[in-house]
């Protein structure tokens, strides 16, 4: 899913609130609506591509910067990628393995 919204208006926020739901952390959302509406049996795997922090100058930092992000949600996982030099493979690993 790809959500977009204006800027300054709790992008971020509306995201971390989102993982923490799929993640299953029952714990903060005590006493909010979504408590008794959640199914807090079922965990989901979330995988986070963000590109906000630092800025990014050239092509090879972009990549350099995508091959992290992948890496980092690949440990956070336990997701071997087979080859962490090529990031449509180790990406498309990433989704098949979380999937699972």
């Amino acid at each position: 899913y790809f959500l977009s919204r204006p800027r300054r208006f709790g992008k971020s926020l509306f995201l971390d609130t989102l993982a923490e739901l799929f993640a299953g952390r029952e714990h903060l959302f005590r006493g909010l609506h979504i408590h008794p509406h959640w199914d807090w049996s079922q965990r989901f795997p979330v995988i986070r591509l963000s590109f906000g922090a630092g800025i990014v100058r050239t092509r090879a930092e972009l990549d350099q910067r995508i091959r992290t992000l992948l890496r980092r949600n690949a440990q956070d996982l336990d997701i071997a990628c087979p080859d962490p030099d090529d990031s449509i493979d180790c990406f498309a690993e990433l989704i098949r393995g979380a999937a699972e």
